[in-house]
């Protein structure tokens, strides 16, 4: 490519504008322009870190290597597992002991079975 004047940040900011209304890729555009591509990606980043409001593109987005896709930075989200009120209820015997037992709501019939046998309340 060619070796151009340097140009200023108006310039760069008008061919990203240009660049956005062609529907062309960057790297593609870039070259149309005579812009070494990553000359290009550079002022697309440069702009975005300085003024993120007008250039369409936030502080935490750039450039995937190869692509001209910008990749976005994964934000962090806290799940919160919702309460299972089944799993936290528990069925509670009381036997003619007077001893009590507290199941809960997934227990093997045949298990509880021989704990009230072993505790002498069947």
């Amino acid at each position: 490519m060619k070796k151009q004047q340097r140009a200023s940040r108006a310039v760069w900011e008008g061919r990203i504008a240009q660049w956005k209304e062609s529907g062309q890729s960057a790297s593609g555009y870039a070259r149309s322009i005579g812009v070494h591509p990553k000359t290009f990606s550079y002022w697309r980043w440069r702009i975005a870190q300085d003024d993120p409001g007008d250039s369409g593109e936030s502080q935490r987005t750039r450039v995937r290597r190869g692509s001209d896709q910008p990749k976005t930075s994964p934000s962090f989200l806290e799940l919160v597992a919702p309460v299972d009120v089944a799993a936290s209820e528990r069925i509670e015997l009381i036997l003619p002991s007077g001893v009590r037992v507290q199941v809960p709501p997934s227990f093997e019939a045949d298990a509880l079975r021989r704990v009230i046998g072993v505790l002498g309340g069947a």
